[in-house]
Parts: structure tokens; sequence; C-alpha cells
């Protein structure tokens, strides 16, 4: 049994619920004042790339939320946070201030480098996701989406008075995905609304490397932009709304969303955020992978293309991230390791395996074989020459 750590929002404190096989606990983390600020303090530090104020506050919410704690933890954590916790990726708290005040952040002693976490954003919803798992097999095993590619027009698509500029690393990664594996793959012009829909119901993973558009108040708004189609130029032609999801039925296993804050919404007490991805799943989607922020498109990209790699050798989906997670950090250090870059993807809803299909080529069972059969065909052809 995995460990359980639920938090809970009171009159005027902020509790713990915490369970595993052998226990149930309920305690005091501390003032909902305190602990709020303490949070933003740790944004602020971390969009700033101020490490050690950000090791500090990081540090301080372990104290409260983990450490009492520590030696009754499992490997894999199921976290169900309450109200401004919905924000916090628990990956990012360190178990101890570093002694060194220059340390860089790659340094830093996150909670990702011992625990999955599995975020879940009620009890209720919990139960929900188990329902979903002996679904059909879905036509299509994978459909990818890059609409914002290079030759995007950014003054074409301006939302708010904001450009919606390209994303040319979610473009590269979807080319990558193309390469290796089976399944509808709609770059730039090609990722219409129309011919995004065709695909969406019966797919078995659905990749979306794109922007949304977030509305808090109004979570239902808030959308995902697709291309823009000749034949409707209007925004609601090209914006796939959480209104519009909630009445898709979908056969997907899995859906991972690298757009902006596509966790983000407005949270209700008892259901938790409404959001994009909140959407995803009441569509009949049981595994995700959402944003709490806006994240970076190398960096994003860069740790999607590993979890997609990992997901392949059949591990679980979050094994599959925190262990492209856990690789980004070792290749990066200094302000590259902030986890601005690497925590802001979270895995929420059912652990499962989803097996990605490989297309077929001489190089699909190694470099080595795919090169030696080559070397078989010349040395044929050599011969029937003569």
């Amino acid at each position: 049994m995995n460990a359980l750590v639920i938090l809970m929002k009171g009159v005027e404190n902020y509790y713990r619920l915490f369970i595993n096989k052998n226990e149930f606990q309920v305690s005091k983390c501390g003032h909902i004042s305190m602990i709020e600020g303490c949070v933003d303090e740790m944004y602020l530090a971390m969009n700033d790339a101020l490490s050690l104020p950000f090791s500090q506050s990081s540090n301080f919410l372990y104290q409260l939320i983990f450490s009492d704690i520590s030696d009754k933890l499992t490997s894999t954590i199921l976290w169900i946070p309450d109200a401004y916790f919905h924000q916090l990726n628990p990956e990012i708290l360190v178990s101890r201030i570093p002694d060194d005040s220059g340390t860089d952040f790659s340094k830093l002693a996150y909670l990702l480098h011992d625990y999955e976490f599995i975020v879940n954003h009620s009890v209720v919803l919990t139960q929900e996701w188990y329902d979903y798992i002996d679904k059909d097999k879905a036509t299509y095993p994978m459909l990818g989406i890059s609409p914002f590619s290079q030759t995007h027009n950014e003054n074409a698509c301006i939302e708010n008075d904001k450009k919606l500029i390209r994303l040319p690393w979610s473009e590269k990664a979807l080319s990558e995905l193309n390469n290796q594996y089976k399944g509808h793959f709609l770059v730039g012009q090609e990722a219409t609304k129309s011919e995004v829909l065709t695909y969406l119901s019966n797919s078995n993973i659905l990749h979306f490397g794109t922007h949304a558009i977030t509305n808090n108040e109004e979570p239902l708004r808030s959308g995902l932009v697709l291309a823009c189609d000749q034949e409707d130029p209007s925004w609601e032609a090209r914006n796939l709304s959480a209104a519009e999801l909630y009445g898709i039925p979908l056969n997907a296993k899995l859906a991972v969303l690298t757009a902006c804050q596509t966790g983000k919404g407005k949270f209700e007490s008892g259901e938790g955020v409404i959001s994009l991805a909140r959407a995803f799943n009441f569509a009949g989607c049981p595994s995700l992978l959402m944003t709490l922020w806006s994240v970076d498109d190398r960096a994003s990209s860069e740790i999607v293309l590993d979890f997609y790699h990992n997901l392949r050798q059949q591990l679980t989906i979050s094994n599959s991230l925190h262990s492209a997670k856990k690789e980004y950090l070792r290749k990066h250090s200094g302000d590259l390791a902030n986890p601005v870059y690497w925590a802001g993807m979270v895995m929420i809803g059912e652990n499962q395996v989803v097996l990605m299909e490989a297309k077929s080529s001489l190089f699909s069972f190694g470099p080595a074989i795919g090169i030696a059969a080559v070397l078989v065909l010349i040395v044929l052809l050599f011969f029937r020459k003569k």
C-alpha cells in the first residue's frame, strides 16, 4: 500500500491526514496565513532564481508536512492537496538546507530524489479514476498536435492583447515522436479543431504541445489553442474549451498536456480544481500529465521525450515522469536546475502502464542489428553484381 498524504484546510489551520498500512494519523500543520505566505515566498524565490531563500522556504514547508513521518513514507506517495496547496508540487520541497550559501539549484535535496508523487484532487476523484481502467482499446495509438510551429504567424493569433509565440521545441518533440511511434501527428496548420476532433475520441494517447488559455473565474471557458481554420477564422473555431471537452467521450488512457497552466483553475471545496486537466478526466481519460505554471518550451519538451522513452520500456506513468525529471537534473546545473524548469509538470490519476506502439524499421530492434542488416544487404548486392 502506498502512503497517503491528504492536506485539509480548516477554519484557522491546515491539517495533514497521513495513512499507511500500519497507521492513521491526523495532525496540525500550521496557521493558514503562515503556510500560504511561505508557499508564496518559495515560489517568488524560485521565479527570481534565488536558491538559498528558495531552499529555506521549501525546507520550512517540508518540516511542517513531512519531517515527522519521513521514516514511515513509502517510495510512492499519493498526494491529495486542498485549497492553496493545489499549486504546490511536493517534489520541490527540500529535506535540508545546504551548508554552502552559494549552492546552486542542482545540489538541493529535493524530495524528487527519494519519492514519486501521484497527485489527485480529491478522494472522490481517486475512486473514479479506478473505474476507468477496463476500457475498450482505442482505434488509434496516439494523437499528437503542435500548432505553433516555425511557420506560425505570431501576429495572427492574439488573445487578450497577448501574442501566442511559436513553440519550436514542442514541434521538434512531436517530430521525434512521429519518427518513432505510430499515430496521427498534426503540425502547424494541420492541427485545426476539425482535424483534431476527428481523432480525439478514439486515440489511446493524447499529446497536446500547444498554448492554453486559462480562465480561473470561468474555468469552463479555459481551452487549448489549435490552428486557425481557413474556412472559419473565429477564435471559437480554434479554441478547444473545457466546456466542449466535458461533452466528448474519450477512449484515451493518457493525456499529456504540456501547455502552460493546464492544471490551474477555480478551486471548489470537495471537488478540487476545475481545470482543463479535470475536463479530460471527466470526459473519460484516467491518467494525465498537467502543468501547474507557465513551463519552458525547451525544458518541458526534453522531459516529455524522456518520459515517452521510459513509457516505451513499460514503466508506469508516474515512474516514467519521475525518472525523466531526475535525468533532466542529472544533465543540468545552475539556474537550469531551478524547479521552474522541471517541476511544473505533474501526474494526476491512475498510475498505470500505457503501451506505446513503435513504428517498424530495421532499427527498431536496436542500432547494432539495424547496421548489421544494412551490411548484409550491401554484401548481397555486391555479389549479385559479380
